[in-house]
């Protein structure tokens, strides 16, 4: 009896990292397409405040790799115009224009 209440508290002890993450994801868009290995998302293709994920009001760099793991510290910084190490709403604005225009398969 001791040990099958062991292995349900380890059990359970060793789970509620995973479920405590599943719950705490935002709800899917359904009218929106998941990223996949041919179509990366890009910040292009997303909206600030869900890049935004600390609600600062301003994107980090970590933010924007979160969306496009490509992205190095001289290409976040082309469009930190105020170099205070985060995008602005219109800064990222800028970003968002480049990242449409450039050519598919091009980096940065």
């Amino acid at each position: 009896m001791m040990k099958t209440l062991l292995v349900a508290a380890t059990a359970v002890t060793l789970a509620a990292p995973v479920l405590a993450q599943q719950q705490a994801a935002p709800p899917h868009d359904t009218n929106e397409s998941p990223p996949t290995a041919s179509s990366p998302a890009t910040p292009a293709g997303e909206s600030f405040t869900k890049i935004d994920a600390d609600k600062s009001g301003a994107l980090s760099l970590a933010e924007i790799k979160m969306v496009d793991v490509s992205v190095t510290q001289s290409d976040f910084d082309k469009y930190d115009a105020n170099k205070d190490k985060q995008l602005s709403s219109s800064e990222f604005d800028k970003w968002q224009t480049a990242h449409k225009t450039a050519k598919p398969g091009k980096a940065g």
